[in-house]
């Protein structure tokens, strides 16, 4: 029998059997269960050794991210809840056998990336997880998927969004770069900042039209910066709502002005998730 070795980094290490050879080997497929629920298809599967262990770095297209897990482990996270989850990674072949899976016990969330967002660009929107998987290993599992396959659903742009913060006109934006939380401890002291928070967002920079800022600039030159709040919705192709990330204490730091367009940064103090039903 002839052998075949997956090339995506998760697996790079790993030998798998290949198809008969009359059924030539087909693009892998990757899922993700947490605590024995179904977490969603996986566009891509990393495994990282870093200097705090070894972590799995989760790439899902947006609309493959099954909302339980996120209810159950992502939205707890932005929180600042830190749940130890048992992680399973399956991979399957292009005729739904499995192949192989990995298993780690005791998988705390240490960072989630929310895809950045471009008006003028029709890029595939994607989610970003990574978490400590210790012990991850190699486990028997005939677990097979109920949630529809990646070919089935439709995919999520980003130049379909909806930003809104107190105060200033945010309706024309451009673009919205990525924000990403990130769990304490992998954070520099600098980073941390005082408040002994367990997660803590990046900052929220965007870029509008010149003609749009003249808001961000009194609102930067108040003597009184009292934060502000605000929302970042994501729309799906029809232009209904697939989630809304909650921005909570908005405090604007900086303004860069260019030719026709100015980038405005703003502090985070905190963001929640909620994905529409």
């Amino acid at each position: 029998m002839r052998r075949a070795t997956f090339l995506a980094p998760f697996f790079s290490a790993m030998t798998l059997l290949a198809p008969p050879a009359d059924r030539p080997l087909q693009p892998a497929r990757t899922f993700l269960w947490c605590d024995g629920a179904e977490a969603g298809w996986v566009k891509s599967a990393e495994q990282v050794q870093s200097a705090t262990g070894l972590t799995e770095r989760i790439v899902f297209s947006l609309p493959e991210l099954n909302p339980k897990f996120s209810h159950t482990w992502i939205e707890p996270f932005l929180l600042g809840q830190r749940l130890p989850k048992t992680m399973r990674v399956g991979f399957y072949d292009a005729y739904g056998k499995m192949v192989y899976t990995s298993e780690s016990v005791g998988s705390v969330l240490q960072q989630v990336e929310f895809p950045g967002f471009d008006a003028a660009a029709k890029q595939v929107l994607a989610i970003t997880i990574r978490y400590a998987a210790p012990g991850s290993r190699p486990i028997e599992s005939k677990l097979t998927p109920s949630l529809r396959s990646a070919t089935m659903v439709k995919n999520i742009f980003g130049n379909n969004f909806r930003l809104l913060i107190d105060g200033v006109d945010t309706i024309r934006t451009k673009k919205i770069d990525p924000i990403t939380v990130t769990a304490r401890e992998l954070l520099s002291t600098s980073e941390r900042g005082a408040a002994p928070a367990a997660v803590r967002p990046s900052n929220l920079v965007i870029t509008i039209p010149l003609a749009s800022a003249q808001g961000f600039q009194s609102w930067l030159a108040s003597a009184a910066k009292a934060p502000r709040r605000g929302s970042l919705q994501i729309l799906r192709p029809d232009n209904t709502l697939w989630a809304t990330l909650s921005l909570q204490g908005i405090a604007i730091s900086k303004i860069t002005t260019q030719t026709l367009d100015a980038k405005v940064e703003m502090a985070l103090g905190g963001v929640t998730l909620t994905l529409s039903q």
